[in-house]
């Protein structure tokens, strides 16, 4: 995979443990790039920045208009056409941690809406994943408490009218699931990983494909040699008729070393299992994915080529059982968003430690 573009937040306001990058989303020649630990709100408030990836040129730099310190805003960014939807877990507005998201106009950088649950509650940490297709958006909720503490919600809006279309559960959901940590959204389909399902043990994982027009479900996807702590659905996406669903706390290559699992949405069966060629222990490999037809881009954040967690990220091609392309190591403290063939890196330099 060639590097077009790196962007270093020192090149603009950037300061020491912003973790800019955290977060990433691509729109045609627009990147979106989350740093929730950037404090012009207050400590921790957090900010997101848009660029221009031909030029490399900021376009908008977005903070909250009501941002408070430790709201974490942008530590989840989607983009679609001319809009961003940017997470803000640990907003207060329904009381502490309930969260919030916020929708932007990228052409005028002005805030279109501000979404928050209407059933919310403290600690539900909404905004913790958003996820956009045209006129919809799907915000998770994954502290909400509907069956049980943390069972973990999803909320489907209407973006251009700010109501809500419908409010997601899992059927079978209980306390601690987390049912909403990870949502992707594709055409009419949702797809809801809840990492810590027990299905297959305890936070072995799961997630959920919901047709968005009914609110049905549709299939429940569960990893089919899964096993406890195994956080399947910690990471999800989706794109035409398949969902990529990472599980990086899986030990086929050693304790945490982490995989993916890309499946059929229309007759829920397994297509291909990946894992990194030279995966290790504690590597995390699937800790973020990216689909785009028969492209898959799998981030391993903690592998240590380029030094103790400098992270890498695997591309795949998903109709072949070829070997994949060599993984792109950029920099150290990586983290890489995909939309066809155009790869974009977002590179903080603080130093990152395990968790």
């Amino acid at each position: 995979m060639t590097l077009l573009l790196a962007i270093c937040s020192t090149n603009f306001d950037g300061s020491a443990f912003d973790d800019f990058g955290y977060s990433v989303a691509l729109s045609d020649n627009t990147a979106l790039i989350g740093s929730y630990r950037d404090d012009d709100n207050g400590s921790i408030s957090g900010s997101a920045y848009l660029f221009d990836i031909t030029t490399g040129s900021l376009l908008h730099k977005f903070t909250a208009p009501d941002g408070s310190e430790f709201d974490w805003f942008g530590k989840s960014v989607a983009l679609s056409d001319n809009i961003a939807l940017i997470g803000s877990p640990l907003d207060e507005d329904n009381r502490t941690n309930s969260g919030s998201a916020y929708l932007f106009d990228t052409t005028t950088g002005s805030l279109l809406h501000k979404f928050t649950a209407p059933d919310g509650s403290a600690y539900d940490i909404f905004g913790k994943s958003v996820a956009l297709s045209d006129n919809i958006a799907l915000i998770g909720s994954y502290g909400d408490d509907d069956n049980g503490s943390s069972s973990g919600s999803a909320y489907l809006f209407d973006t251009t009218t700010g109501s809500l279309l419908h409010k997601f559960t899992a059927p079978d959901g209980s306390l601690h699931d987390n049912f909403g940590n990870s949502v992707a959204i594709s055409d009419n389909i949702a797809l809801i990983g809840s990492p810590s399902d027990d299905d297959n043990g305890s936070n072995s994982g799961s997630a959920y494909l919901f047709d968005t027009t009914t609110g049905s479900l549709l299939q429940k996807f569960t990893a089919p040699d899964g096993s406890l702590h195994d956080n399947f659905g910690n990471s999800v996406t989706l794109s035409d008729n398949t969902a990529l669903i990472g599980s990086y706390r899986d030990n086929d290559k050693g304790i945490y070393s982490g995989s993916a699992y890309l499946f059929d949405t229309t007759t829920g069966s397994l297509l291909r299992k990946f894992t990194a060629p030279d995966g290790s222990p504690f590597d995390r490999f699937g800790n973020s994915v990216a689909l785009n037809r028969n492209t898959a881009l799998i981030g391993s954040f903690r592998d240590d080529d380029n030094g103790t967690n400098s992270g890498s990220a695997y591309l795949f091609t998903t109709n072949t059982q070829s070997t994949p392309d060599p993984k792109s190591t950029p920099e150290p403290s990586s983290l890489l968003g995909i939309l066809g063939t155009v790869a974009i890196a977002a590179l903080s330099r603080k130093k990152q430690q395990k968790k």
